[in-house]
């Protein structure tokens, strides 16, 4: 069992190397406008085209969280790539350009540049460029649930990356394609990409991709139910999380390891896990980790007789989802508190949340539903 003290330290440890990341990050932004501005001193800076790339470059690194100023570079490296025939300029600032639309939501829009940008890639023979933009273009129709045209452009990309040499490209869409197999249940395809994106990642010693690879892989042998292996593979991801620090992936593990310790019946043991996910879940203020938490906390207190106990953290977990609108923890959440009030005699609440726990449920399936018409 892991004491307490250890675990405190660990997360300090890595809330720390996290910070630090953000603060290396910070300096490369920093790093990019201070050159902008060392740019704008000088003459006839449209025409350079390392001004280009670095607008391009700012662009990227602003598409995740500052997207009007992302959309303003991109198009700005996107009339100066034209005025003086720069195609690879060209191709990346679309390409950044649909990144940032897609973060926004915005499908149509990011479709319409990738299509533009990709038809310059092409004729111009850039395979890395184009690799990104099919890798991109299958994220968007991923997030639609348009699966078969996912897995048609990781391929692509999958195809240009390997043209290009780019191993670091190659584990990411290899990663995508196990993902889409496992979204639609194929989880023996699963597996196997998730192995070959891990082994490319490992070929590069690309941290991130091997603690994804191992954290994948947990995932799929839960939903077979192959515990043992999908604990295993959870305790590979930790230990490389120690060196990434990536607190996401720390949450996401603990939280699996906590669900294998239901089905196992090792109620104990997911409490702490549960616990010690949500400790990471204030840290990163992510709701969703902290609705699962107390959610499960609360269905580890029914399994060992304790309805009083249940009650409290699964009301608390499903506030939370609520707030955030999280239909599957609604779900999750309605079923357990039907049973909690059936295990106290309240049968007018136990019936309430049964029907809350319908509704829910017939949302998600008519959902998949819908997405299943694509």
């Amino acid at each position: 069992m892991v004491n307490p003290k250890q675990l405190l330290l660990t997360i300090f440890l890595l809330l720390a190397f996290a910070t630090n990341t953000v603060f290396c990050q910070d300096n490369e932004l920093d790093s990019l406008n201070n050159l902008l501005h060392a740019f704008s001193l000088q003459k006839k800076i449209e025409t350079d085209t390392n001004y280009i790339n670095t607008l391009n470059a700012l662009a990227f690194k602003l598409a995740y969280y500052k997207t009007d100023s992302a959309l303003l570079l991109g198009n700005k490296a996107v009339a100066l790539s034209k005025n003086i025939s720069y195609p690879f300029g060209e191709a990346e600032a679309y390409k950044n350009l649909g990144l940032t639309y897609n973060v926004r939501g915005n499908y149509d829009s990011a479709f319409i540049v990738y299509k533009t940008g990709l038809a310059i890639a092409e004729k111009n023979h850039l395979s890395a460029t184009a690799g990104r933009i099919y890798h991109n273009k299958a994220i968007v129709y991923t997030n639609l649930g348009k699966y078969p045209e996912a897995l048609e452009n990781y391929f692509h990309a999958l195809k240009m990356r390997e043209e290009s040499g780019e191993k670091l490209g190659q584990s990411s869409s290899t990663n995508g394609i196990g993902t889409v197999y496992f979204l639609e249940g194929k989880y023996g395809d699963a597996v196997k990409y998730y192995i070959k994106a891990m082994d490319l990642a490992k070929e590069i010693d690309y941290k991130r991709g091997i603690e994804a690879g191992y954290a994948n892989l947990g995932e799929v042998y839960y939903r077979q139910g192959n515990y043992d292996a999908a604990q295993k593979n959870l305790l590979q991801a930790l230990d490389v999380v120690n060196i990434t620090g990536n607190l996401e992936t720390l949450a996401f593990c603990k939280n699996m390891l906590a669900s294998i310790y239901l089905k196992q019946q090792k109620n104990d043991d997911a409490i702490r896990e549960f616990r010690e996910s949500g400790m990471v879940a204030e840290m990163l203020t992510s709701k969703e980790y902290k609705s699962r938490s107390l959610i499960g906390i609360g269905q580890a207190y029914l399994s060992i007789h304790k309805p009083d106990s249940a009650l409290f953290y699964v009301q608390e977990g499903y506030k939370i989802a609520g707030d955030i609108k999280f239909i599957e923890l609604l779900r999750d959440g309605s079923e357990i508190l039907s049973n909690i009030y059936e295990s106290k005699g309240n049968d007018k609440q136990a019936l309430f949340y049964s029907r809350q726990f319908k509704v829910f449920a017939d949302s998600i399936n008519n959902q998949q539903a819908q997405i299943a018409e694509h």
